[in-house]
Parts: C-alpha cells; sequence; structure tokens
C-alpha cells in the first residue's frame, strides 16, 4: 500500500510534464510560422498604404519575402495641361505650363501658376481669336488645342532696349506739311484706305476710351481707339479692340505694309514706313509721324496679306 505523499508527489510530476509538453508545442508553432514569413519563398504579408506622390508603387524588402502595397496617389496638379478643367482661382504647375504657353502666343500673361484676372483676360482673348466661347476656362481639349498652337507660334517681339521699330524695305508714304500721308505710288489698296481713314483723325484729340463704339465715331482716340478707326476704313476690323486684344490679332511679326506693335498699356502702327501713334501727336500736331521709336516690349503683328 502507497503511501498518501509519494501519490501526491506523482500527480505534480505528471502536472509538471502535461505543462511542459504544451509549452513546446506551442514554441514550435509559433517557430514554423516565424520560418513562414521570414524564410519561406510562399510567405508574404499584405497591406496598404498611402503615398503623397503620383502612381502606384511596390516595395521589396530584404531576403525571400516580400511586401507589396497599393498606393493612392494625392496632388495638385501636373506639369502639363490637359487633365484637369483650369478656372479661376486655380493654381499649379498645369497653371503655369498654361500660362507659358499663351506667352509664347503673345498674349501678355504672368507665368506665376496663379490663375489670377490676368489669365481669365489672356484665356478670353485667345478663345475669342479661336473662334469658341469666350468664357475664361480652359478644358481638357482647349488645353490640348492651345499646348498645340503654342508648339509652332513664334511669336515676333522687340527685344533689348535697342529694339526699334521695323522699317519696310518697300517704297514709303510721303508724310504731308498739314500732317496727313500720301500713300506710294502702287501700294495696295487696303494700304490706301488705311492712310485716308487715318487722315480722317490724324489731328484728332487724344481721348481714352474714344472710338471704341460700334460706330468707331468720336470726338477724340486713344492709341487703340486709332489704329481700330484706320483698320476699320480699310474693312480689316467690325469692332475695335484694345492694345491688349490686338497683341493675338492678325498674323504674328512685321508685315510689309503694314506692322502693329502692341502691349497691355499702349499700341502704334507703321504703315509703309510711317508711324501712327498718338504718342508723340501732341509734339507734331499728327498721329503720322516720320521718326522711330523703340519697340522694345511691344508684340509685334500684321494684317495678314500686308
Amino acid at each position: 500500500m502507497e503511501h498518501q505523499p509519494l501519490r501526491a508527489h506523482r500527480r505534480t510530476l505528471v502536472l509538471i510534464i502535461a505543462v511542459a509538453s504544451a509549452a513546446a508545442i506551442i514554441l514550435g508553432a509559433a517557430t514554423g510560422a516565424r520560418a513562414a514569413t521570414s524564410n519561406d519563398p510562399g510567405g508574404s504579408s499584405t497591406g496598404t498604404g498611402t503615398s503623397t506622390g503620383t502612381g502606384t508603387g511596390t516595395s521589396t524588402g530584404t531576403g525571400t519575402g516580400t511586401s507589396s502595397g497599393t498606393g493612392t496617389s494625392s496632388g495638385t496638379g501636373t506639369s502639363g495641361t490637359g487633365t484637369r478643367t483650369l478656372r479661376r482661382g486655380m493654381s499649379g504647375p498645369d497653371v503655369r505650363t498654361l500660362q507659358r504657353e499663351l506667352k509664347t502666343l503673345g498674349f501678355r500673361i504672368a507665368v506665376d501658376g496663379a490663375y489670377g484676372p490676368g489669365t481669365v483676360r489672356g484665356v478670353k482673348r485667345y478663345e475669342r481669336k479661336a473662334g469658341i466661347a469666350a468664357d475664361g476656362v480652359v478644358d481638357p481639349t482647349e488645353a490640348q488645342q492651345i499646348a498645340q498652337a503654342a508648339g509652332g507660334a513664334n511669336p515676333a517681339q522687340g527685344t533689348g532696349a535697342g529694339a526699334t521699330t521695323q522699317q519696310p524695305a518697300g517704297p514709303t508714304a510721303t508724310l504731308n506739311a498739314d500732317g496727313t500721308a500720301t500713300a506710294p505710288a502702287g501700294a495696295p489698296p487696303a494700304v490706301q484706305q488705311i492712310i485716308q481713314a487715318g487722315n480722317q483723325i490724324a489731328g484728332a484729340p487724344y481721348e481714352y476710351g474714344g472710338g471704341h463704339n460700334d460706330t468707331f465715331q468720336d470726338s477724340g482716340y486713344d492709341c487703340s481707339g486709332s489704329v481700330s478707326y484706320a483698320l476699320h476704313g480699310a474693312g480689316l476690323l467690325t469692332a475695335p479692340l484694345d492694345s491688349g486684344e490686338f497683341m493675338s490679332w492678325g498674323a504674328p511679326g512685321p508685315g510689309q505694309w503694314v506692322t502693329i506693335y502692341a502691349n497691355e498699356g499702349h499700341m502704334y502702327m507703321v504703315v509703309a514706313g510711317l508711324r501712327f501713334d498718338t504718342s508723340g501727336a501732341t509734339a507734331s500736331g499728327s498721329r503720322w509721324q516720320s521718326d522711330a521709336r523703340s519697340s522694345s516690349g511691344y508684340t509685334v503683328v500684321h494684317p495678314p496679306g500686308l
């Protein structure tokens, strides 16, 4: 017959062995799991992540295991245009690209990446010239059109402080003693008509905003109103334009007979070698002047064919 203390000792020993066996099983399972995720080629760890760049990416760790993640891109735009509709109040590199393209096309716009009032005006002028609704908003289709136009553009602008008004190589008009001009022999009819119309207001007073109405008739004319009146006399304009609008009017570069110099603040034109300009008219008494002036900072355009 066994003693009671011996039986208790055996029960305690069995319990200890059972606990040790369970611990060994758990430890073995954990070791196998680590091997599966760290060393086993079939083991992988997946997860989702958010990146602040563009596109998606996959990161590869060391050893044979891989870590894959789905990247979600976020940003304000791309460096090119055509991926979102641009309108007033927006900003970003795509706005800057649009501004740069419009500037290439001859529109005076600050390239600052902010779609402000100046950019809206430039876009509307482009739209009017292109014959589309002038709403100042650029959707992806219009952005592509602007990019294509800018890619083939070669805007002619006066450059450098010493740039001067280009004089025609052909015959020049005559400046008469009374301040009127006479077209040279052989000048195209349109040139003769421009000069005749210019003679009608050559001595008219300067008036800011003058001539900007449906009839072109006024008591005085500003710089763009004067040029608009003369061009209208040859049937080249149906409505007056301001100086900024003339920057994108007609064909780029100097013409053979008529060349227009325009920026946002002033404009003038040269017709058969004579300058038609409100600047200097007070001293000379006429908008027709024979002396040249600096063309630095002006966009240069001309009526097609002239």
